[in-house]
């Protein structure tokens, strides 16, 4: 797109976002990621770079409409096709829909680079990396839940698993069953249906938690001697964005503390964010604190690489989650294709780190240049 810098006309890369648009709440337009989009908006404007977002059918259209920052509220328009495209669709649903796939095709007809390119579920992140001989220390022990039998399995080998959804986020539909003598104990996060806390038998504990396993899969994860922070289970997350070509660097990184009685730390099941290295030493010395520090962040970044060199599809930007157990190793929890937004980082600047990575990864592959600012 040619636009008018000064006295000069100049070719400013298009960037847009794909995303879900509710136009009926103005304040938070585009969800859970308003604010983001509208600090990537300012960054853009900074650089002289025309950015919008607009929906999957919008960009299908033959005139797309985007929303564009005009001042301080968004404004839609008509848009010029885009040049680079982040995903953030927020359903997998969507992503598996022929609508998606004829977008995709027309972006790759157009030579329309686009990230990050999909979903990636817990099971397939786990064989994945499970490939990799130097990760495999520090991924948990985890099973495909397909029938009664692979739940007994564990339960014999493991005093303490956790049943997660395949396709799930933000700590929610999460098990933890524990062992106790002749009892099973079950704690639970966000279902409709009440569960009881104890059950007698292994039959029982399953007649019970049936119909929820039947609505979609399951993997089993052998429960870690976690780490806690005054009594609270807590993990880290590591955000990591692409740089240029195959370079990963750590954009942001959390500690993140799940509420008192709480079993998962994740920000929408009540956690709160701290540092990491002042969270770290609460616990121990500073000279360990910063190796743990180090190691988060070195293990985060191989995770990284090894995804970018497996994958089908261009992934650019992946929010790591990582833990500690109580001898200190680290474990990976999981791998987020499409992070939260919400306190991702801990800053008190007006664009946070994240939203400035995203808009130099989008010109580096529109083919310009920018500086850190």
């Amino acid at each position: 797109m040619i636009i008018n810098n000064g006295n000069k006309l100049t070719l400013s890369p298009v960037i847009a976002l794909l995303t879900e648009i509710y136009p009926e709440h103005e304040s938070s337009l585009f969800g859970s990621i308003t604010a983001f989009c509208e600090e990537i908006a300012q960054y853009c404007q900074r650089h002289g770079f025309f950015f919008y977002v607009c929906s999957l059918k919008s960009l299908l259209a033959p005139d797309i409409q985007g929303y564009i920052k005009v001042h301080d509220h968004w404004s839609l328009a008509d848009v010029p096709y885009p040049d680079v495209v982040h995903n953030r669709l927020h359903s997998r649903k969507v992503e598996k829909s022929p609508l998606f796939q004829q977008a995709v095709e027309m972006m790759k007809s157009r030579g329309t680079p686009y990230f990050n390119a999909h979903f990636l579920d817990k099971w397939s992140v786990f064989t994945l990396l499970s490939n990799f001989d130097h990760l495999q220390p520090y991924l948990p022990e985890t099973y495909q839940l397909r029938k009664k039998e692979d739940l007994i399995d564990a339960l014999s080998a493991h005093s303490g698993v956790f049943l997660k959804p395949v396709h799930g986020s933000q700590g929610k539909h999460i098990f933890r069953i524990q062992q106790d003598e002749r009892l099973y104990r079950v704690d639970y996060t966000t279902f409709s249906q009440p569960f009881e806390k104890e059950y007698p038998t292994f039959q029982s504990l399953f007649e019970a938690l049936y119909t929820q396993l039947q609505k979609q899969g399951f993997l089993i994860q052998k429960a870690l001697p976690l780490q806690t922070y005054k009594g609270c289970p807590f993990d880290f997350r590591i955000l990591c964005h692409r740089v240029k070509e195959t370079n990963w660097k750590v954009t942001s990184a959390v500690a993140r503390v799940s509420q008192q009685g709480n079993f998962v730390s994740n920000l929408a099941r009540g956690g709160e964010i701290a540092h990491v290295y002042g969270l770290l030493q609460e616990i121990y010395a500073p000279l360990t604190s910063r190796q743990i520090t180090k190691l988060l962040k070195e293990l985060a970044l191989d995770i990284c690489h090894c995804i970018t060199v497996s994958t089908d599809g261009l992934f650019a930007e992946l929010g790591i989650d990582l833990a500690i157990d109580t001898d200190g190793h680290p474990w990976i929890i999981e791998v987020n294709t499409k992070p939260s937004k919400q306190h991702d980082s801990i800053t008190d600047k007006k664009i946070r780190p994240s939203a400035k990575a995203i808009v130099h990864y989008c010109a580096h592959l529109s083919g310009h240049s920018t500086e850190e600012v």
